[in-house]
Protein backbone atom coordinates (compact mmCIF):
# COMPACT_ATOMS: atom_id res chain seq x y z
CA UNK A 1 0.00 0.00 0.00
CA UNK A 2 1.39 3.38 -1.00
CA UNK A 3 0.01 6.88 -1.25
CA UNK A 4 -0.80 8.54 -4.58
CA UNK A 5 2.28 10.79 -4.51
CA UNK A 6 4.60 7.80 -4.10
CA UNK A 7 2.82 5.84 -6.83
CA UNK A 8 3.07 8.81 -9.20
CA UNK A 9 6.62 9.93 -8.44
CA UNK A 10 8.32 6.65 -7.49
CA UNK A 11 6.75 4.32 -10.05
CA UNK A 12 10.02 2.50 -10.80
CA UNK A 13 10.60 1.89 -7.08
CA UNK A 14 7.04 0.63 -6.70
CA UNK A 15 7.55 -1.74 -9.63
CA UNK A 16 10.74 -3.01 -7.97
CA UNK A 17 8.82 -3.62 -4.74
CA UNK A 18 6.11 -5.49 -6.64
CA UNK A 19 8.76 -7.60 -8.33
CA UNK A 20 10.35 -8.36 -4.95
CA UNK A 21 6.94 -9.41 -3.59
CA UNK A 22 6.55 -11.80 -6.54
CA UNK A 23 10.00 -13.27 -5.94
CA UNK A 24 9.56 -13.69 -2.18
CA UNK A 25 6.04 -15.10 -2.60
CA UNK A 26 7.30 -17.69 -5.07
CA UNK A 27 10.08 -18.57 -2.64
CA UNK A 28 7.60 -18.95 0.24
CA UNK A 29 5.34 -21.26 -1.77
CA UNK A 30 8.18 -23.80 -1.71
CA UNK A 31 7.59 -25.60 1.60
CA UNK A 32 11.33 -26.31 1.88
CA UNK A 33 11.88 -22.56 2.46
CA UNK A 34 9.38 -22.11 5.26
CA UNK A 35 11.75 -23.05 8.12
CA UNK A 36 14.28 -20.46 6.96
CA UNK A 37 11.51 -17.87 6.63
CA UNK A 38 10.36 -18.48 10.19
CA UNK A 39 13.94 -18.16 11.47
CA UNK A 40 14.37 -14.90 9.55
CA UNK A 41 11.18 -13.15 10.63
CA UNK A 42 10.84 -14.79 14.06
CA UNK A 43 12.52 -11.94 15.88
CA UNK A 44 11.10 -9.01 17.84
CA UNK A 45 11.91 -6.50 15.10
CA UNK A 46 9.66 -8.26 12.59
CA UNK A 47 6.84 -10.42 13.93
CA UNK A 48 7.67 -10.68 17.64
CA UNK A 49 6.78 -14.36 17.66
CA UNK A 50 9.10 -17.29 18.14
CA UNK A 51 10.39 -19.00 14.98
CA UNK A 52 8.81 -22.31 16.01
CA UNK A 53 5.39 -20.63 16.35
CA UNK A 54 5.69 -19.06 12.92
CA UNK A 55 7.18 -22.20 11.39
CA UNK A 56 4.30 -24.37 12.52
CA UNK A 57 1.76 -22.08 10.92
CA UNK A 58 3.76 -21.73 7.72
CA UNK A 59 3.96 -25.52 7.55
CA UNK A 60 0.22 -25.81 8.21
CA UNK A 61 0.41 -27.09 11.79
CA UNK A 62 -1.67 -25.10 14.26
CA UNK A 63 -1.89 -25.34 18.02
CA UNK A 64 -5.52 -24.33 18.45
CA UNK A 65 -5.00 -23.31 22.08
CA UNK A 66 -7.49 -23.63 24.91
CA UNK A 67 -6.80 -27.34 25.20
CA UNK A 68 -8.27 -27.98 21.74
CA UNK A 69 -5.17 -29.72 20.46
CA UNK A 70 -3.58 -29.25 17.06
CA UNK A 71 -4.74 -29.26 13.48
CA UNK A 72 -2.58 -30.19 10.52
CA UNK A 73 -3.44 -28.61 7.19
CA UNK A 74 -0.92 -30.71 5.26
CA UNK A 75 -1.43 -30.10 1.57
CA UNK A 76 -3.57 -27.03 2.28
CA UNK A 77 -0.97 -24.74 3.86
CA UNK A 78 -1.03 -20.99 3.34
CA UNK A 79 0.03 -20.03 -0.15
CA UNK A 80 1.65 -16.74 -1.07
CA UNK A 81 1.99 -16.75 -4.87
CA UNK A 82 0.10 -19.56 -6.62
CA UNK A 83 1.23 -18.52 -10.10
CA UNK A 84 0.51 -14.86 -9.32
CA UNK A 85 -3.17 -15.30 -8.53
CA UNK A 86 -2.75 -14.46 -4.83
CA UNK A 87 -0.82 -11.23 -5.29
CA UNK A 88 -3.28 -9.68 -7.72
CA UNK A 89 -4.94 -6.56 -6.24
CA UNK A 90 -8.62 -7.16 -7.05
CA UNK A 91 -10.90 -4.14 -7.17
CA UNK A 92 -13.78 -6.42 -6.15
CA UNK A 93 -12.02 -7.15 -2.86
CA UNK A 94 -11.55 -3.43 -2.23
CA UNK A 95 -15.25 -2.85 -2.85
CA UNK A 96 -16.05 -5.68 -0.41
CA UNK A 97 -13.93 -4.00 2.29
CA UNK A 98 -15.70 -0.68 1.74
CA UNK A 99 -19.10 -2.42 1.95
CA UNK A 100 -17.99 -3.91 5.28
CA UNK A 101 -17.14 -0.46 6.63
CA UNK A 102 -20.70 0.64 5.91
CA UNK A 103 -22.19 -2.64 7.13
CA UNK A 104 -20.34 -2.38 10.45
CA UNK A 105 -21.21 1.28 10.93
CA UNK A 106 -17.72 2.64 10.32
CA UNK A 107 -19.06 4.74 7.43
CA UNK A 108 -22.25 6.78 7.70
CA UNK A 109 -23.09 6.53 4.00
CA UNK A 110 -22.05 4.46 1.01
CA UNK A 111 -18.75 5.34 -0.56
CA UNK A 112 -18.35 5.79 -4.32
CA UNK A 113 -17.22 2.17 -4.39
CA UNK A 114 -16.20 1.71 -8.00
CA UNK A 115 -14.60 5.14 -8.28
CA UNK A 116 -12.44 4.58 -5.21
CA UNK A 117 -11.49 1.05 -6.22
CA UNK A 118 -10.48 2.26 -9.68
CA UNK A 119 -8.39 5.05 -8.16
CA UNK A 120 -6.74 3.14 -5.33
CA UNK A 121 -6.12 -0.37 -6.62
CA UNK A 122 -3.30 -0.33 -9.13
CA UNK A 123 -4.25 -3.30 -11.27
CA UNK A 124 -2.69 -1.61 -14.31
CA UNK A 125 0.71 -1.32 -12.65
CA UNK A 126 0.43 -4.88 -11.35
CA UNK A 127 -0.30 -5.98 -14.91
CA UNK A 128 2.81 -4.24 -16.25
CA UNK A 129 5.09 -5.88 -13.69
CA UNK A 130 3.43 -9.29 -13.95
CA UNK A 131 3.59 -9.29 -17.75
CA UNK A 132 7.27 -8.27 -17.68
CA UNK A 133 7.95 -11.24 -15.39
CA UNK A 134 5.91 -13.71 -17.42
CA UNK A 135 3.16 -13.97 -14.80
CA UNK A 136 -0.40 -14.35 -16.05
CA UNK A 137 -2.70 -11.57 -14.87
CA UNK A 138 -5.87 -13.08 -13.36
CA UNK A 139 -9.14 -12.26 -15.12
CA UNK A 140 -11.27 -12.23 -11.97
CA UNK A 141 -10.77 -8.63 -10.85
CA UNK A 142 -14.51 -7.95 -10.45
CA UNK A 143 -15.79 -11.52 -10.23
CA UNK A 144 -18.23 -12.45 -7.46
CA UNK A 145 -16.80 -14.61 -4.69
CA UNK A 146 -18.00 -16.70 -1.78
CA UNK A 147 -16.93 -15.79 1.74
CA UNK A 148 -15.48 -18.79 3.54
CA UNK A 149 -16.82 -17.86 6.98
CA UNK A 150 -20.55 -17.72 6.27
CA UNK A 151 -20.76 -18.87 2.63
CA UNK A 152 -22.30 -15.54 1.57
CA UNK A 153 -21.73 -14.62 -2.07
CA UNK A 154 -20.43 -11.10 -2.72
CA UNK A 155 -21.16 -9.46 -6.05
CA UNK A 156 -18.76 -6.50 -6.50
CA UNK A 157 -21.20 -4.65 -8.75
CA UNK A 158 -23.84 -4.76 -5.96
CA UNK A 159 -22.07 -3.59 -2.78
CA UNK A 160 -25.31 -2.17 -1.29
CA UNK A 161 -26.61 -5.73 -0.92
CA UNK A 162 -23.57 -6.67 1.15
CA UNK A 163 -23.70 -3.47 3.20
CA UNK A 164 -27.35 -4.21 4.09
CA UNK A 165 -26.70 -7.84 5.01
CA UNK A 166 -27.36 -8.60 8.73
Amino acid sequence: MVNAKFADTQTDTLKDVMSAVFESSKWLDDLANRAKASQTIGVEAYVNAKPEEIGGRLEGKYDLGGGLGTKDFAGRQMQFFQDGSLNFPRRGHGIWFMAQYLRMGLLKQAAPYQELADELILTDLYGEVATAEGIKVPADDMKSFTLALDKAVFEPTKPAQEAARP
